[in-house]
């Protein structure tokens, strides 16, 4: 038995975000395992594989959804003539996501949070181009 795994396998649950059932529940898949300490090495390597794919997977959601909020944000800061430098745009647009969320940084917003926020904010830039677009209607 490899300590250097056990540590390894503990520490991508952890990073996953795996609740205990569904760890027990990993484990045992294999001959009925209830704990790390009863796989072999190789049963170990092979489950370290698959957490490693998992928390990959998890991390591409993450970014996809984060550069979505991002654009939300930037696309609303275009519709107001909000001219930031580009410098500071997605600092300005991280911020306004924390402020949001009433998070301390932008990488602690939640995956809920970050649709959440999407879907407000993709909301309210279409109210206001509808607006908009009204007011210029009426205006003519």
């Amino acid at each position: 038995m490899n300590a250097t795994l056990i540590k390894r396998y503990h520490t991508l649950v952890r990073k996953a975000g795996i609740d205990d059932s569904t760890k027990q529940q990993m484990l045992s898949r294999y001959k009925g395992a209830s704990s790390s300490k009863d796989l072999t090495d190789q049963e170990l390597v092979e489950l370290c594989q698959k957490l490693e794919t998992l928390s990959m997977q998890q991390n591409t959601s993450m970014d996809i959804w984060r550069k979505r909020v991002l654009a939300a944000i930037c696309g609303y800061f275009t519709i107001m003539s909000i001219n930031y430098p580009d410098a500071q745009r997605l600092d300005k647009a991280k911020g306004m996501a924390c402020k949001a969320t009433r998070s301390d940084s932008f990488n602690d917003i939640t995956r809920a949070q970050l649709i959440t926020l999407y879907n407000a904010q993709i909301k309210a830039n279409a109210d206001i181009e509808r607006l908009y677009k009204g007011m210029e209607e009426a205006f003519k």
